[in-house]
């Protein structure tokens, strides 16, 4: 018979290494913040700005993530690429996000940065950024500093280094620049660096942008087609719906049997829509199943095959991933899902939108209602000929359950 204290024990282990893990992160932090300060102390140097006219300027934009952290970033490199006809703008970039500025006519080149390296690549990546002799390197870090970033900077041996000052790495910067609001979306804070190079970051426009080749575009009007001869409906001409289910952050992923409702219900309302649901490798059997619950076609594209579906939809229904600033880039009005405190900084940015938010910091505890209530909305203003694409800011944000209140400039 077990005793009243033993319902107990087993949470105390639990709460011990929870505890542990948390001093370990504390001091994780303070050991990096203490690097990050001792080389800005080491590296120390400021001055005014170079004539940017005068000569020739190599350029280096550090972007070594996420594809939706390049595709925010698009607008500051057109910023920068056409602020002086002198510069000529690289970008560092990860095989992951690189294949974002494919066709970008700002970008002069892309070198790739591969994070899990053999010591030995290491030295041969160090060698060939030292070659090439960048005038310039910029760190995009505008929210907090990256010891990876710095280090990449004094790897690169540029003669300038623009970062957002007033932090721990602000003397690292021959030209810091100064922080923008920080309730402003990440993709305005980021044209801040711009200001560097002489940009009017209050005038300039910073709508990300994605370059796709005619091929790319014929490519999905063909799935497009393929889907509509899948339908069960003999509409041939109702909205593309583009359904994303997969996310890099686990917290940013909603239960498969949620997407099944959510589509079950559009569809009996609207048979006519022409939907196409896509994933990656690893979400192979939450789109078998999509596919035997709601007859939906389903695929899993690559990145540009990705984009290009994204542009030619009609509307885009994501969780918090990438796909939510390409809809952004492309005007492409979008039903997005975020885990509360997320969406001020990361939501769509001048496109038409709702923004359907959880109640905690994980996408789990929302509810299929309030979705298939945002889809509602956005379906009936493109059944009514309302614009899709408007100029203004991002739209409109409801928590779960929540009434949504759509701003007057998203149209």
């Amino acid at each position: 018979m077990a005793r009243d204290g033993d319902h107990t024990t087993p949470t105390a282990p639990r709460s011990v290494g929870r505890r542990v893990d948390a001093l370990r992160k504390r001091i994780e932090v303070a050991h990096r913040r203490l690097l990050i300060r001792a080389l800005s102390l080491a590296t120390r140097r400021r001055r005014t700005a170079p004539e940017w006219g005068a000569r020739p300027y190599d350029v280096l934009f550090l972007r070594p993530d996420r594809v939706g952290d390049m595709i925010i970033s698009t607008g500051l490199l057109r910023a920068i690429a056409t602020s002086h006809d002198t510069i000529r703008l690289h970008v560092l970039a990860t095989p992951v996000n690189a294949g974002v500025l494919e066709n970008n006519p700002h970008v002069a080149s892309v070198v790739l940065f591969h994070r899990r390296k053999r010591p030995w690549t290491w030295l041969r990546f160090v060698r060939d950024v030292r070659r090439a002799r960048y005038d310039v390197v910029v760190d995009c870090m505008v929210f907090s500093p990256s010891l990876t970033l710095l280090l990449l900077m004094l790897v690169i041996g540029a003669r300038e280094r623009v970062g957002v000052g007033g932090r721990a790495n602000d003397r690292v910067y021959s030209l810091p620049v100064a922080p923008g609001d920080r309730r402003a979306h990440h993709i305005e804070q980021l044209g801040v660096l711009a200001a560097a190079f002489g940009v009017d970051v209050a005038a300039f426009d910073w709508q990300p942008e994605i370059f796709l080749s005619p091929v790319e575009l014929a490519a999905a009007a063909r799935v497009w087609q393929h889907a509509r001869e899948g339908r069960r409906s003999g509409d041939r001409n109702g909205a593309r719906v583009l359904v994303n289910l997969s996310a890099g952050k686990e917290r940013c992923r909603w239960p498969v049997e949620r997407y099944v409702a959510v589509l079950q219900e559009t569809l009996a309302r609207r048979p006519g829509l022409c939907v196409l649901v896509i994933g990656m490798a690893r979400d192979a059997s939450a789109l078998r199943e999509i596919a035997a619950t709601t007859g939906c076609r389903t695929a899993c594209p690559g990145l540009r095959e990705t984009l290009a579906l994204v542009e030619s939809a009609d509307l885009l229904l994501t969780p918090d991933t990438g796909l939510v600033h390409a809809a952004s880039a492309f005007r492409t009005p979008v039903v997005a899902m975020y885990h509360r405190g997320a969406a001020a900084h990361w939501g769509p940015y001048r496109t038409v939108s709702r923004v359907v938010v959880s109640d905690d910091r994980t996408l789990r505890s929302l509810p299929p209602a309030p979705v298939v209530a945002a889809l509602d909305e956005l379906l009936e203003a493109l059944e009514s000929g309302a614009p899709g694409r408007p100029d203004g800011p991002h739209d409109s944000t409801a928590r779960a359950g929540a009434r949504r209140e759509p701003s007057p400039s998203a149209g």
